[in-house]
C-alpha cells in the first residue's frame, strides 16, 4: 500500500514546499500504515483510501489539521513522524492558498 499527498496550486501545479530538514518537497507520504484511521474519531482522513484518490479543499484543511496533531502521536517511527509533519505543512499551505486541493493518490 502506497498513500501520497501533494498540494495542487490554482493553477494546476503541484506545488513545492521549504522542508525542514533542509531542500524542498513536493508530496508527503510514510504514513501508510496509519491510514486508513477509525471514521468517528477521523471523519477526514478516514476518507482517504489505500487505492484510490481523494481530493480536499481549503475549507477542509482546519479538520484535517486537527486530525493529523492527534494522529503523529500513534507514529511508530521517525519516518511516519516525518511523513505526519510534511502532510501538515501541505495542509496549512493549502488552507492559506484559495483555488488549491490537496490531493491523496494511492497506489
Amino acid at each position: 500500500m502506497g498513500i501520497r499527498a501533494e498540494l495542487v496550486g490554482a493553477g494546476g501545479a503541484v506545488v513545492r514546499l521549504p522542508d525542514p530538514a533542509g531542500g524542498t518537497f513536493d508530496a508527503a507520504g510514510d504514513f501508510d500504515e496509519l491510514v486508513p484511521v477509525d471514521a468517528a474519531e477521523y471523519p477526514v482522513l478516514s476518507q482517504v483510501e489505500p487505492f484510490d484518490d481523494k481530493s480536499f479543499s481549503p475549507a477542509e484543511m482546519d479538520r484535517l489539521i486537527v486530525e493529523i496533531d492527534r494522529l503523529v502521536v500513534s507514529a511508530t517511527s521517525d519516518l511516519q513522524r516525518k511523513g505526519l509533519l510534511r502532510l501538515r505543512a501541505l495542509a496549512l499551505t493549502c488552507r492559506d492558498s484559495p483555488g488549491s486541493t490537496l490531493r491523496f493518490v494511492g497506489d
